[in-house]
């Protein structure tokens, strides 16, 4: 339990001394060709693409902002028919 309680930058160190090597423990997951045993057996999943709207929405969501369009850009036709 001690090495929970390393301070986030000792703790860093630690991880970074195990360089690139594969841990034993996940050995088993690792074919003869060096992908993962998930990489061999899962298939790709093709996502839908998001609409416009739920794109900005996720963003906000996320990250506060969106680098596409405000979301009132959704709303201005509907304004400008209401006033007229």
């Amino acid at each position: 339990m001690s090495g929970i309680a390393l301070p986030p930058a000792p703790a860093r160190y630690a991880i970074r001394s195990l360089g690139d090597d594969v841990l034993p423990l996940l050995d088993l997951l690792i074919g003869d060709d060096g992908r993962s045993l998930s990489e061999a057996i899962e298939t790709p999943i093709e996502f839908k693409r998001m609409t416009d709207g739920a794109q900005v929405v996720a963003d906000y969501n996320s990250v506060g902002f969106s680098r596409t369009v405000h979301p009132v850009h959704f709303l201005r036709g509907n304004l400008k028919e209401r006033a007229g």
